[in-house]
């Protein structure tokens, strides 16, 4: 190899690595989000993404629009609960009362005398995943048809066939009627499905 060749290759290698540095400048930052995009995810992360979510720099989850998250999984029973005073809020009835230890607050209803109306309230708790914020939407909606069409008086009774062990009546049924529309899991009782099925059809009765 002459002298010739041996500089015609180094100037094609010096060239080569030059392209490769420009190259890398313009598209490092893409390659970063392609390495993070390929990262495996956690399920929460991913339930999160399934409702919209938005990480802040320090990688906590935010959300564009929680409240119409809420209204959107509510309108999907077909309970028309805006016109039996339900009013839904994002946050805590009492910020002393939102927080997330052995007991975590994920929804609460309250009646407003003065607006008669039912608050019904969804924490951020609720959000870390989409079958707990679908259940906990549901299990207070199921209070609100209980306000409503007051099943107490005369058809708890008729659910002593099944046993709600220490679970107050209110709260068990409400997860039956949460379970019957769809929901995942349970906050106070495993409903049976046919207990399902009676609290469903004692709902439907109530609207006709």
């Amino acid at each position: 190899m002459t002298i010739e060749d041996i500089l015609s290759s180094f100037v094609g290698i010096t060239m080569l690595f030059v392209m490769r540095l420009v190259y890398v400048s313009f598209t490092g930052s893409d390659i970063e989000e392609q390495i993070a995009s390929d990262s495996p995810r956690t399920s929460q992360e991913n339930d999160a993404d399934a409702l919209g979510a938005r990480y802040d720099d320090d990688g906590r989850v935010y959300y564009n629009d929680e409240l119409k998250i809420i209204k959107e999984i509510a309108d999907s029973v077909g309970y028309p609960w805006a016109d039996f005073g339900g009013r839904f809020h994002f946050g805590c009835p009492d910020e002393s009362n939102c927080y997330c230890g052995s007991n975590c607050l994920l929804g609460e209803i309250r009646w407003t005398n003065t607006s008669q109306t039912f608050d019904i309230w969804i924490t951020e708790n609720a959000f870390q995943d989409k079958n707990i914020l679908k259940f906990t939407i549901f299990h207070e909606m199921a209070h609100l048809w209980q306000a409503n069409s007051r099943p107490e008086n005369d058809s708890y009774e008729d659910f002593s066939r099944w046993d709600f062990g220490e679970v107050d009546p209110v709260e068990a049924t409400a997860d039956c009627l949460a379970s019957a529309w769809g929901g995942e899991g349970y906050i106070y009782y495993d409903c049976p499905l046919e207990a399902q099925r009676y609290i469903h059809q004692l709902y439907l009765e109530s609207l006709r």
